[in-house]
């Protein structure tokens, strides 16, 4: 949700979660709004669950979610909407992110 994101292309992303979360049956997910920071993070048990609106508007720095999302268990999957401006971690984390 980093200040480079139009609203448009944050609707893109919300519309994919959807689409993927009702082709692979998503019992359960988190959903994590973060640009710099983490900002808002939600427990997800359906398709109602899911935020229409984001989160952020800031600079992007993807080590406060990949974090976070560290701390989960068991671990995840990530699946990441970005367009890949900002700060990596030095080190790629221990589980896929896509």
């Amino acid at each position: 949700t980093s200040g480079s994101m139009s609203a448009e292309d944050r609707s893109i992303a919300v519309a994919e979660v959807l689409h993927l979360a009702e082709q692979m049956h998503v019992g359960a997910c988190w959903w994590i709004d973060s640009d710099c920071a983490v900002l808002r993070m939600i427990q997800i048990h359906g398709l109602d669950d899911i935020p229409t609106t984001s989160q952020g508007g800031g600079g992007t720095d993807f080590r406060p979610a990949l974090a976070a999302a560290a701390r989960l268990a068991p671990h995840p999957i990530v699946v990441y909407f970005s367009d890949l401006r900002g700060e990596f971690p030095s080190q790629a984390p221990d589980f896929p992110v896509i």
